[in-house]
């Protein structure tokens, strides 16, 4: 072998010794430390740990949220509970109706199907009339008549008192003055001087083009005659009396119109809900107001229907004057139609000190009929 190989040799040789050192001292440094792993044989194993990282996971947040709700049982558990309401407590199912065209509206029941009147106004009126009617009416009675407690049927009773329509008692009430429409020839005759004069004083308070309300009554039929027999004023006349339009028709300087609505037979005058409508067409420079009631309570007539025209003719004339005899004073009848403030002037036939105090207290014109 020549020299030249036998130079490689050893030099090849001494090289591994030379690494197979180096690897053995790395081997002994490193003894300590795991084999690594080829990169296919970790990442079946990063996987696995990832998936019971993200389990973990998980089941701490479902264990957090079925704890959160355990939680909320545990306080509303301890919270009331609305009570439970039985079927005979719920309210009943609405009655089938059969369609209607549009536009249509269904009927409304009255008070008979329900029991009475709705409200409390108009039980007091039917109240009002019931007693006036019957003069007297328990307070056990009116309460089962309405479908009200008793106590409802006291306050209505001491409203009513208020308004002079009745007179609270012990247990019920009387009626103050009873519903008994006279006839109207028979009231003709009374006071017969006293009404004539009256309605002489009336005529001063007149003034050409008037506009002038006459109602219904004696003393204002007397006021008509007196228009018609010493006419010269030119005056535009409305009246809700059949016998006031009739004597003032023949009459060439007034021009008189007769309000429309229902007649009542015992005097021959219109009331109702169509004589109230025809009356918004008109407002009045003088409204002269019959009364059957003069008081402190207020003026007063005997019927409710009569009552409402009156008030209605009221609230539409700048001056309200008040034809009265002196037997109307300190009378009090069935329905009320204002109270005193409400009248600028009372035309009377005789004035007691006391009639006198009264107007001056309302500040009333008292007018002394010759």
């Amino acid at each position: 072998m020549s020299a030249d190989r036998l130079g490689v040799l050893a030099r090849a040789r001494d090289h591994g010794v030379h690494a197979r050192g180096i690897a053995t001292t790395r081997q002994h440094a490193y003894a300590h430390v795991p084999p690594l792993r080829r990169s296919l044989s970790v990442r079946p194993g990063m996987a696995s740990i990832s998936i019971l990282s993200r389990n973990k996971r998980r089941r701490t947040e479902i264990a957090a949220r079925q704890d959160s709700r355990t939680r909320v049982r545990a306080g509303s558990s301890r919270r009331s509970r609305a009570p439970r309401h039985s079927y005979a407590e719920l309210p009943a199912p609405a009655r089938w109706q059969p369609e209607l065209p549009r536009g249509t509206l269904r009927p409304v029941p009255d008070a008979s199907d329900t029991g009475g009147p709705a409200f409390a106004d108009e039980r007091q009126a039917r109240i009002a009339e019931l007693v006036g009617v019957r003069g007297r009416a328990r307070i056990g009675e009116l309460a089962a008549l309405f479908g009200v407690t008793e106590p409802t049927i006291r306050k209505d009773l001491s409203a009513l008192q208020e308004q002079g329509l009745l007179k609270r008692t012990h247990g019920g009430a009387l009626a103050v003055h009873p519903n008994v429409d006279r006839e109207l020839a028979g009231r003709q005759t009374t006071n017969r001087a006293a009404k004539e004069a009256i309605a002489r004083a009336c005529l001063r308070l007149l003034r050409d083009g008037d506009s002038v309300f006459l109602d219904s009554g004696t003393t204002v039929d007397a006021l008509a005659r007196a228009l018609a027999q010493n006419g010269g004023a030119r005056l535009s006349v409305l009246t809700s009396s059949l016998s006031v339009a009739s004597t003032l028709a023949e009459v060439p300087s007034i021009d008189s119109v007769l309000l429309g609505g229902q007649v009542r037979r015992v005097d021959g005058s219109v009331v109702g809900d169509l004589a109230l409508e025809n009356l918004q067409r008109f407002t009045f420079s003088t409204a002269f107001i019959g009364a059957s009631g003069f008081s402190e309570a207020g003026v007063s007539v005997g019927s409710l229907a009569e009552a409402a025209l009156k008030a209605a003719v009221i609230e539409r004339a700048r001056r309200v004057v008040l034809p009265i005899d002196h037997s109307k004073v300190g009378a009090t009848d069935f329905a009320r139609v204002c109270e005193l403030d409400a009248v600028d002037a009372v035309v009377m036939d005789e004035a007691t000190p006391a009639v006198e105090e009264l107007c001056a207290a309302f500040d009333i014109e008292l007018i002394r009929a010759q």
